[in-house]
């Protein structure tokens, strides 16, 4: 048998219905209305039992493919739903959270596109489009029970906060500051620097907990030692050069810039 295919899509607190008819989606009102209030996951229970009284067959819906979108997922999403569902046997529906399309589809929409039914039809339902029909039960998966749902909905969850985990972790690497290169070219840069800030303070600016440790007495760099660190200055890569000049502008203390650093402090991007 020939099954229905709908898109339910709550989104903030606000659902909406939508059918698939040949080749494209088309709203599908409830008792009239275009979208019905929804404050939370609880509230689908009676949207699905005003979708059943509309679609108005005898086996409810046993025949109908669901796809539930939810832009906000609840903790609880899986286990509620599946139990409303249920109640309405419905057999071939998932659980779908708008953000995963998102972030795979490098999409940021605004309230409104959520809210133009053609724009969610253009980026969205075409995907569910591409995965229909579901005539040939054969290809169809077995319907999970509701703990294999929730499991996988949870090591979905939990594939994704660590992933968010690891860029967050690339970023903050990326901006953080080398403790090496900070102690072999602030004191070039400065004079007496470490008489001015502690390496205890240096690594806290850093944003590290490596604390450098400084033979004392200290010694100003030589002219022979300045030269040559001023070379490496200039020749290093324009992310560092860059990075390190931020760092130095950035620094709070009263620091004396040597006269022959200047003209790096000074220098144009690129």
């Amino acid at each position: 048998m020939t099954q229905d295919t709908f898109v339910i899509f709550l989104n903030h607190q606000k659902l909406s219905c939508f059918r698939y008819n040949q080749q494209s989606w088309r709203v599908f009102t409830l008792k009239g209305e275009e979208s019905l209030p929804c404050k939370n996951i609880n509230d689908l229970e009676g949207a699905l039992k005003k979708f059943n009284e509309d679609y108005n067959a005898s086996t409810q819906l046993e025949n109908v493919s669901l796809h539930i979108l939810l832009k906000d997922a609840e903790p609880d999403a899986p286990q509620t739903i599946c139990r409303m569902v249920q109640q309405f046997q419905c057999k071939n529906w998932q659980l779908l959270q708008l953000s995963l399309f998102l972030d795979g589809l490098n999409l940021k929409p605004s309230d409104e596109d959520l809210n133009d039914h053609n724009w969610l039809n253009d980026n969205i339902f075409y995907l569910f489009s591409n995965i229909l029909p579901y005539e040939d039960k054969k290809a169809r998966a077995v319907h999970q029970s509701q703990e294999t749902s929730r499991e996988k909905l949870e090591k979905e969850i939990r594939l994704l906060q660590k992933e968010k985990n690891r860029l967050e972790q690339v970023v903050s690497s990326l901006n953080r500051m080398d403790m090496e290169q900070l102690v072999t070219f602030l004191p070039a840069i400065y004079q007496n620097f470490w008489g001015s800030i502690r390496p205890d303070e240096l690594a806290a600016m850093a944003q590290t907990l490596q604390i450098p440790t400084i033979a004392s007495p200290v010694q100003e760099p030589s002219p022979d030692t300045l030269l040559m660190l001023k070379k490496r200055l200039f020749n290093l890569p324009p992310r560092e050069k860059e990075r390190l000049k931020s760092f130095c502008k950035e620094l709070p203390h009263k620091l004396r810039l040597r006269p022959e650093m200047q003209s790096f402090l000074e220098e144009e991007n690129g």
